[in-house]
């Protein structure tokens, strides 16, 4: 059996991500204090979608965007891929739309913006958003050296950020107030695949060039590299970093909060540099090599444990706004509205605990019927083995 890089860090903070990402739309603290859970939702929370959309930068732009790999057809099916989900992910949220009546009044500019930017129910804006900022890079990096295809993605979120969490300032500048206007009646939120996407989509694409070539290193190679040679070392800078800069962020948001600028709460100055040492840190903490995606020297349950949570991330991530409708309706027809809706925690905790059982017998349920039980075992022998 083939070779294969197993990544726990970036594994490990997919499961987290999720749950972040439903602690967006549940407010877990709200019953105990505004504060806190501004903190847990509008800011600890961020760092979840531009991890995911770095995680893509890495597996599928990485080549491509530093001339390794000219060939665009893998990344046209990862596009395919995403196609497809984004579709059945509409078709699942169809009828909740309709009943909850976001479709009504709809004309033809409202179907394309809600399509191609909003999504088709709020948190499935994702998919287009990967789609638009996948091809963004693209078209840029055929005509762009790498920094300058860099530095412009950077100028893009920084245009982004004055329709965001800084639009109060750009407010007061009647051009600029123009040009939002008009952008607001394209899109509604500049947290989108023109101006969130390709920066972190970069990010990603930046760490896989320096993992090859640190792979490239310890295979004897010598290319020039310098960025794992010490790998201890590194941890502890980016560890310092990403706690400097986090506190900074979270100065930020609650400033921006308390002078009510924030037309939107997705993305702050500080973002782009905390999610660029977090995710160093969990690439370089607890990556390693060994047989059917596992680590060597690691308990291989722990191993298929993270290689499902990778899998059942997605499923969380799309199935939660339906366990969150289900999660209501349940406590309506049973008379435990107070404690399983209006109690803020126990409400999130039961929406991740039905969403996470879900998601997962979904992984396993498709592995068994993609694999089969005997190849399964076979499998699963081997990692014991391994």
């Amino acid at each position: 059996m083939s070779e294969k890089r197993a990544y726990s860090g970036l594994d490990s903070f997919r499961l987290i991500a999720a749950f972040l990402v439903i602690a967006i739309h549940t407010s877990p603290l709200l019953s105990y204090s505004e504060g806190a859970d501004f903190f847990l939702t509008r800011v600890l929370a961020r760092l979840a979608v531009p991890f995911f959309f770095t995680v893509t930068g890495q597996f599928v732009l990485s080549k491509y965007f530093y001339g390794e790999d000219s060939d665009f057809s893998r990344i046209c099916k990862y596009i395919l891929k995403i196609l497809a989900v984004y579709a059945v992910s509409a078709a699942i949220y169809l009828p909740v739309g309709i009943y909850a009546g976001n479709y009504t009044d709809l004309d033809i500019i409202s179907v394309l913006r809600m399509i191609l930017f909003d999504g088709t129910f709020y948190h499935i804006w994702y998919f287009p958003a990967l789609i638009e900022g996948i091809f963004i890079v693209y078209l840029l990096r055929r005509f762009m050296s790498v920094k300058l295809c860099a530095a412009f993605c950077a100028v893009l979120y920084v245009l982004g950020l004055f329709g965001d969490s800084y639009y109060g300032m750009a407010a007061e500048i009647p051009k600029a107030v123009v040009a939002y206007d008009f952008l607001f009646g394209v899109f509604s939120y500049t947290r989108n695949g023109l101006f969130f996407t390709p920066l972190f989509l970069i990010m990603g694409a930046y760490f896989g060039k320096c993992e090859r070539d640190a792979s490239a290193q310890t295979s004897g190679a010598d290319t020039g590299c310098n960025d794992f040679e010490d790998t201890e070392m590194k941890l502890r800078k980016y560890t310092l970093c990403f706690a400097a800069a986090f506190l900074l962020m979270t100065a930020e948001a609650f400033t921006l909060r308390y002078f009510a600028v924030q037309r939107h709460d997705s993305m702050y100055i500080m973002l782009p540099v905390c999610v660029f040492f977090l995710y160093g840190i969990l690439l370089w903490a607890h990556s390693g090599r060994g047989r059917c995606g596992i680590d060597i020297g690691n308990k291989p349950y722990r191993e298929n444990f993270l290689r499902a949570g990778r899998r059942a991330s997605t499923f969380i991530y799309i199935l939660h706004p339906g366990v969150i409708v289900a999660v209501r309706l349940a406590a309506s027809l049973t008379g435990t509205r107070t404690v399983l809706v209006e109690n803020s925690l126990v409400h999130y905790i039961a929406v991740s605990v039905v969403t996470a059982a879900v998601s997962f017998a979904l992984v396993f349920l498709s592995a068994y019927i993609r694999r089969g039980p005997k190849q399964s075992s076979e499998c699963a022998e081997d990692e014991r083995r391994g």
